[in-house]
């Protein structure tokens, strides 16, 4: 007996599955959104060291990042090739300066974490969907 007018919601179906997913396709999202993050704040780290003529500031950044997103191990071999390389072409050694290859490292971890994030949420939009398309 309850006077209702056109789009009016008169019943909201519920999908457990469908809001579990959402829920789920949310904490994915804030986690990649804020991994991503954590890759810009290093490219942004990058970016004000690579004018810097203070070597050891950069081979410690760049050390920490590279150890932080790609893994240990080689970074020393990266940075003791660059300093051989120094000694006999200085003009070469500049393509291969270790911030210079973390910061294309991470560039490339930026795309691919930016991806996911535009992945995680058109899966929230598509669950956002299907939940607003069970209100009769």
């Amino acid at each position: 007996g309850q006077a209702v007018q056109a789009g009016d919601v008169l019943i909201r179906l519920r999908e457990p599955e469908t809001h579990a997913s959402l829920v789920q396709s949310k904490a994915e999202l804030g986690v990649a959104e804020a991994e991503y993050a954590r890759v810009m704040a290093g490219l942004d780290e990058i970016a004000t060291l690579s004018g810097s003529d203070n070597l050891a500031m950069r081979m410690a950044v760049a050390s920490r990042l590279y150890s932080g997103f790609v893994g240990k191990g080689r970074f020393d071999d990266i940075r003791q090739n660059w300093i051989s390389l120094r000694q006999r072409n200085s003009e070469l050694a500049e393509a291969f300066d270790p911030l210079s290859i973390v910061r294309e490292m991470l560039s490339a971890e930026a795309e691919s974490r930016a991806a996911k994030v535009e992945s995680l949420k058109a899966d929230r939009n598509a669950n956002l969907e299907r939940i607003a398309h069970n209100h009769v």
